[in-house]
């Protein structure tokens, strides 16, 4: 896990009874462990430049080359190959595990890009959107052998990719990388980033016999950021 990083955090955080195991797969044909009484399987986006865009938002035929229409399918594989199936191989190995001995939680920390679409994002968008529906299809089913499978997106949260996101947006929109702290400002209600041990508490939880009645469903922790209707 990246020092950093969420998954960092959340390995550290996560206290309580019982093993616990921690998931991070970086494309479908990596390995993953099982035969653990908790698994996070964190998705590792999906900002492959070539599936990102050059302009945030299309306002004129122009810009056509730099938008969604000048994406590769091969673009959508790889950024879905690694979101989605890269997470959908170690859950299906960790919940088959959990079925057999009638107990288990699986977190699936997710994004909130797939709640508030963005052009220039949209493959990765896509692939957090379609985590989303799993969590939730698999998670309805799960509970009646015993497992539990919940998911969380985070919104923005100060890690080293965030930052870097930040300078890159920073870039694009005021053509200087230095102003990111505009973006924070002006964008997110609360006018600051999160930080990962806010995720990794949230986690912490939702992997605990405290939320024991909870399964099927994906928690939003950004501020407010959804609601409002903005995404930096």
């Amino acid at each position: 896990f990246p020092v950093s990083g969420i998954g960092f955090v959340r390995a550290k955080s996560s206290t309580g009874g019982g093993e616990i195991g921690f998931v991070r797969a970086k494309s479908a044909r990596d390995g993953f462990g099982a035969g653990v009484s908790t698994g996070f399987a964190g998705t590792a986006g999906s900002g492959f430049p070539s599936a990102t865009t050059g302009v945030e938002r299309l306002q004129s035929a122009a810009d056509l080359d730099r938008s969604f229409f000048a994406l590769q399918a091969s673009d959508f594989g790889r950024a879905f190959d690694l979101n989605f199936t890269g997470t959908l191989l170690p859950c299906q190995r960790l919940t088959a595990d959990m079925v057999e001995r009638k107990s288990g939680v699986i977190i699936n920390v997710i994004g909130v890009a797939g709640e508030r679409l963005r052009q220039d994002y949209i493959a990765g968008g896509t692939g957090n959107a379609a985590l989303m529906a799993f969590t939730k299809n698999l998670g309805g089913d799960s509970v009646d052998h015993g497992v539990r499978v919940v998911g969380v997106n985070p919104g923005p949260i100060m890690t080293d990719r965030f930052m870097n996101g930040l300078y890159w947006r920073a870039e694009k929109r005021f053509g200087d990388r230095n102003r990111w702290q505009e973006i924070l400002t002006r964008d997110i209600p609360v006018g600051c980033a999160g930080t990962p041990e806010e995720v990794a508490h949230a986690v912490a939880v939702l992997a605990s016999d405290l939320s024991s009645y909870t399964s099927g469903v994906v928690f939003t922790i950004d501020g407010g950021l959804v609601s409002r209707g903005a995404l930096p």
